[in-house]
Parts: structure tokens; C-alpha cells; sequence
């Protein structure tokens, strides 16, 4: 969902400047979500602000929407739709494999090793699983979601236990809130009860992300380059649409 915005902003902000010949109306941005709602590790609410404004980018949202195949040509949807394009993003999660050597490994409806209190794969010794081909549960015992925050706290925890050699304490996930941005002044954010969208929203995005950036001067260089894009809607990015004959050979 972050990259759909990201992508709209950029056809819808910056293409009319920098590429006057590229008409941003035959730019078409299709996102497919299997799932009922877009981001559901989020209240419902939070999800369906967050397709509203995709929405209101001119950003075209199907849920419950699987991919068939896919080729150079375009996508086929589950229903037989086709979809023509040049170019497709996946960015769904990852399955992991069969352990060779302990075939029946505990798997949970979506994919995910099963894994005790100490992430530790069921039925597999001397094993952990951690990201999102662990199904860690959180307190009230879901899995934890398929996001950074939880692999990078399980990575520590699992560091530290093969480092003791015992099973210590049980691993628990710190919940320290969730975070989309979906555009300019527009982003989602759940920190324990407290619910946020819209500007409040990206202003926290963008706070948090300054916060746990190294060093001060790294912090004041990136706020204000960050500025600069934002006021000026400039991007260090520049692609080649077509190429010009060379002068020379025109006089041949």
C-alpha cells in the first residue's frame, strides 16, 4: 500500500513537471489484495481510511483478489481477468521450505512454522523460526504480523538464546505501534489505543522515522532534504523515455 501511494504521488506530482511529455493520465496503478481489507494488521477503520485516500490518489484497489499467473505480458486474476501490463510489483510475503530432516514440521493456515514460547519450530530440535515464516504468537495468542518490528525484536531474542545455551525467558513482543504512510499528509498510525490518520498520522510517520535514525547530523540532513522534496516537489531521480539520434549522423 505504501508503494501505490508513493507511485501515485509520483505520477500525479511529479511527471507533469519533469516529464511533460509523459501524460500522467496513461498511468494506471492497480493494487490487488487477497485479503478482505487492505493492511489488516490495523483497525478496520484504519484500513478503510487507508483505501479511501489510495482511492482518492486515482489508485485502483481490488480486494479479494488473487494473482494466477503472471508473465511479460500482464497478470491473469483467480476469475480468468486479465490484466495487461509491463509492470508488476509483488511484494507479498514469503513461505518457507520443507526442513529435509523433520518432514513433519507443524505448519498454521498460512504457511508459517508453528513455534513455542521460545520460537523454537515444533517438532524440529535445536531449530528457530523468526519473521514471517514464524508463527510467533503475541499475548492474546494471534501470530504476530508479517512486519519488521516483530522479526527485528525475535532476531534479538534468538541471538541472545543460542548465544546462553538455554531457554531463558519466554520471548514477548513489545508492541511499540504500527505505521503506514500512504501520501503527503496522509498516514495511518495504531500505538496502543491511540488511533491516528491523516496529517496527525504522517507527522508521527515521520517523527518516529527521524527518532531512530543515527546521530543528530543524520537527523537534520535527512528533515531537511526531506523539506526540500516536499516544498519542491523535486526528486534526485531521472529516467531516460526515449533517445535522440545522435547530431551528427542527422547531417549524414
Amino acid at each position: 500500500m505504501e508503494y501505490a501511494g508513493a507511485l501515485a504521488e509520483l505520477v500525479r506530482l511529479v511527471l507533469p513537471h519533469e516529464y511533460p511529455e509523459f501524460p500522467p493520465s496513461d498511468v494506471r496503478i492497480i493494487l490487488l489484495e487477497g485479503g478482505d481489507r487492505l493492511l489488516p494488521m490495523f483497525k478496520k477503520r484504519l484500513s478503510a481510511y487507508g483505501r479511501r485516500e489510495l482511492e482518492h490518489r486515482g489508485v485502483d484497489v481490488r480486494t479479494n483478489t488473487l494473482v494466477q499467473s503472471a508473465d511479460d505480458r500482464g497478470a491473469v486474476l483467480t476469475d480468468c481477468t486479465e490484466l495487461p501490463t509491463a509492470s508488476i510489483v509483488w511484494t507479498a510475503g514469503v513461505r518457507p521450505q520443507t526442513v529435509p530432516v523433520h518432514p513433519p514440521v507443524t505448519h498454521t493456515e498460512q504457511q508459517r512454522f508453528a513455534v513455542d514460547d521460545h520460537l523454537r519450530i515444533l517438532g524440529v530440535e535445536h531449530a528457530y523460526a523468526i519473521g514471517d515464516v514464524a508463527a510467533a504468537p503475541d499475548r492474546s495468542g494471534r501470530p504476530l504480523p508479517m512486519v519488521s518490528p516483530p522479526a527485528m525484536q525475535a532476531g534479538r531474542y534468538v541471538a541472545r538464546q543460542i548465544r546462553s545455551a538455554s531457554p531463558g525467558r519466554k520471548f514477548r513482543y513489545v508492541d511499540k505501534g504500527t505505521m503506514a504512510t500512504i501520501g503527503r499528509r496522509a498516514a495511518v498510525a495504531e500505538i496502543g489505543p491511540i488511533q491516528l490518520t491523516g496529517f496527525l498520522g504522517w507527522v508521527a510517520w515521520l517523527f518516529v522515522h527521524l527518532y531512530y535514525l543515527i546521530g543528530f547530523e543524520n537527523r537534520v540532513r535527512v528533515m531537511l532534504r526531506w523539506a526540500w522534496y516536499y516544498v519542491r516537489l523535486d526528486r534526485p531521480v531521472r529516467s531516460i523515455l526515449r533517445a535522440y539520434s545522435d547530431p551528427a549522423e542527422r547531417r549524414e
